[in-house]
């Protein structure tokens, strides 16, 4: 050790400085954990479970932070991870300069299956899988596994064309989707399936899930342009469906596409043309219309109609085309009434208040919807206050209507004293 003048020893100014920064480092490591273990224990130990569990569902139309909830320590791991597992999507596309293109990023989504490691707990939470459609080669169909999930209850498929698979001409084989083959949901919900030609055998799903489907539900915008109503409708199903039990309809009062053309607006009738298909192939299944006066928003000929109206008008022409059609099938006027009573329609808000739409819809979008339809009766109120002429009519209505009870009334009593 070196010494001084004096004889007392001396230490390397080196090593003076180096301990002391090591000293600086423990005592900054200590203060920081220190403060992390006062923060996130008090966390853990002053709520329980259930609690956190009923705050973080309420995120469940927010992904991105739910995968952040994830992070913030085992706990809430283990609370969080099922309800962002709930809802599973696979969506290859994105927006580009306002045009839809496939994402380089997700190329590899479509090879999601069986085997991969630490995933089957999460494939046990899914209880909706949302589907886009995709290119063949996307889902990786050279894969011997396919995807398995087996706790689904609601499949919903989103396509803009006819097929999961698109660029599948018409006429062709439907390539098999290792993503859909093994699946067996007991609601499906199809979006984008064109008006005038349902055909349930260009969704690859198996015999054995067919036979277990027990609601379909079809989506559609309510301004699609349809082809004219001299095109061939038709309703097809190369499968048995022997446990469904309801089939719902709904149109979607989003806005159209900037190209869109009032023009090509399918009438009330051409909507009814395709509907009629579908309660002659499925005689015995319950068929519920929901918001079919969403047609009426972007339809010059429609504009001002209430939904009863438009109800009133669809529902004739329902019954007219089940007679017209009814000897072509065998049906007696006794079937034809039957079938009649097995049809209905409800608003929006009907259907939000009396049926089970959490699985079906998202949140956020039904509360555009709401909204949309909305405005339309206020705006349809306020031209009928404007006009002048709504409630005159209507008091007109019912006026004329108690003149006939009258009449009847008396003609009664005249035949009685006769």
């Amino acid at each position: 050790m070196p010494t001084t003048r004096s004889g007392k020893e001396s230490f390397p100014t080196s090593s003076i400085l180096s301990s002391s920064r090591k000293q600086t480092k423990r005592t900054k490591r200590t203060n920081n954990t220190n403060s992390l273990d006062h923060s996130i224990p008090a966390i853990q130990t002053s709520l329980p479970d259930d609690i956190i569990h009923n705050i973080i569902s309420n995120l469940s139309a927010y992904s991105g932070t739910l995968a952040n909830c994830c992070l913030v320590s085992k706990m809430f791991y283990r609370v969080a991870s099922p309800v962002l597992w709930r809802h599973l999507k696979l969506n290859p596309w994105k927006i580009d300069d306002g045009k839809k293109v496939l994402d380089g990023c997700k190329e590899s989504f479509g090879g999601i299956n069986d085997r991969q490691t630490g995933r089957k707990k999460h494939r046990e939470d899914v209880r909706i899988f949302s589907l886009w459609d995709h290119p063949p080669e996307w889902c990786q169909p050279q894969r011997k596994t396919a995807l398995t999930l087996p706790k689904l209850q609601v499949l919903r498929i989103h396509t803009t064309m006819k097929a999961i698979h698109i660029f599948t001409p018409y006429d062709s084989e439907i390539p098999k989707c290792r993503i859909l083959s093994n699946l067996s949901p007991s609601r499906l919900v199809l979006r984008g399936i064109p008006l005038y030609n349902i055909d349930l055998s260009r969704i690859p799903l198996s015999e054995s899930s067919w036979s277990k489907m027990e609601e379909i539900t079809f989506i559609s915008s309510g301004y699609e342009a349809a082809r004219n109503s001299s095109c061939c409708h038709r309703f097809t199903s190369v499968f048995a469906l022997p446990s469904l039990k309801r089939i719902f309809w709904i149109f979607d009062p989003s806005s159209p596409p900037h190209s869109w053309n009032a023009s090509q607006s399918p009438s009330i009738p051409l909507h009814c043309c395709c509907l009629v298909k579908l309660l002659i192939q499925l005689p015995k299944i319950p068929l519920t219309i929901v918001n079919l006066d969403a047609t009426g928003i972007y339809h010059p000929g429609r504009v001002g109609l209430s939904f009863e109206d438009i109800s009133y008008i669809a529902q004739n022409y329902l019954i007219d085309g089940l007679t017209q059609v009814m000897d072509d099938y065998g049906w007696n006027e006794d079937q034809i009434q039957e079938r009649c009573e097995t049809f209905r329609f409800v608003s929006l808000q009907g259907y939000i208040v009396d049926e089970d739409w959490v699985d079906i819809l998202d949140k956020k979008e039904l509360d555009k919807w709401v909204k949309v339809m909305q405005t339309q009766e206020e705006d349809r109120h306020q031209d009928k206050a404007e006009n002048g002429d709504g409630d005159e009519d209507d008091k007109q209505i019912e006026d004329e209507d108690d003149d006939k009870d009258c009449d009847e009334e008396e003609t009664e009593q005249e035949e009685v004293a006769g």
